[in-house]
Order: structure tokens, then C-alpha cells, then sequence
């Protein structure tokens, strides 16, 4: 799993800015194809939504041509409110973008990915970091054991 820590420079007004912001992104560090990333993303929120709580949503898609699974933690300027059924507004939005032919292996890693951004102590170090760097630092801590127990 690669890990990408991104702070938008803009506020982010709605979850169609939101999704487009993570294509331009994901399309700059997999080297993917902007509109299938932003289409795919819209595809499985259709179908299962994307918000978990918390003020936590995990969008994700599978992709064609990606090697690896990649997964992007963006910090929100401004809580955004992206379910219409009343849910809290998201800040930490955790995007995992998995290569399409490997079914079994990325859900194994989306569950890991799932428990640790359910992990309130984890998202509220999250949500206190100050830089890039530190958001790195935190996600690859607190994945490494569980990288170790699979």
C-alpha cells in the first residue's frame, strides 16, 4: 500500500469539487487517467456511499493499470457535508484506489484501512497534524503492525 497525505489548498465545496480533487491528484502520483479515476469514484459511492462516520469518509474504486493499491488521506480545510440523509459533515477523507484484477488481496487491505480510520484516537491525530509529513508519518505507524499481522 502506498500512502499519500494531501492537504487541498482550497476549500472544498461540495463532493463533486471533492471527487474531482482526488482525481486530479490520484491521476498526478498513479499516473491514471483523471476521468476514469473521478468516474469510478462516482460509481461506487453510488452503490455504497462513502461517509463512515465521524466526520470519515473512505471513497474508493478499482482501477485499470495501477500495480499497487494507493490510498490518499486528504485533511479538509472546513468540514464538508456530502450525504444529504443527515450524516456529519467529513474532514478526513481517506481515498483507496485498488488495481481491478486483485478482488480478495484489496479487500484485505481495505479492511485495514477501514479499521484504522474508525480508530478515533488515529483520526484525531489526524486531524491535529500539522503538516503532510506528519499525516505520513502517522499512517504509516499505525500500519505497520497491522502490515505485520497479515
Amino acid at each position: 500500500m502506498i500512502f499519500h497525505a494531501i492537504q487541498p489548498e482550497t476549500s472544498v465545496q461540495t463532493k463533486k469539487h471533492l471527487f474531482e480533487i482526488i482525481a486530479k491528484e490520484a491521476a498526478y502520483f498513479t499516473k491514471g487517467d483523471f476521468h476514469q479515476i473521478k468516474e469510478r469514484l462516482f460509481e461506487r459511492d453510488k452503490l455504497l456511499g462513502c461517509n463512515i462516520g465521524d466526520g470519515v469518509a473512505v471513497p474508493q474504486a478499482e482501477l485499470q493499470g495501477l500495480n499497487d493499491v494507493h490510498v490518499f488521506v486528504f485533511k479538509l480545510n472546513e468540514p464538508l457535508a456530502i450525504d444529504s440523509f443527515g450524516a456529519m459533515p467529513v474532514d478526513v477523507v481517506s481515498v483507496f484506489l485498488a488495481p481491478e484484477e486483485r478482488g480478495s488481496e484489496n479487500l484485505t487491505k481495505l479492511s485495514k484501512l477501514m479499521r484504522m480510520m474508525r480508530d478515533k484516537e488515529m483520526v484525531k491525530l489526524i486531524r491535529g497534524a500539522t503538516s503532510i509529513d506528519a499525516i505520513e508519518a502517522i499512517l504509516l505507524e499505525d500500519f505497520m503492525p497491522l502490515q505485520k499481522a497479515a
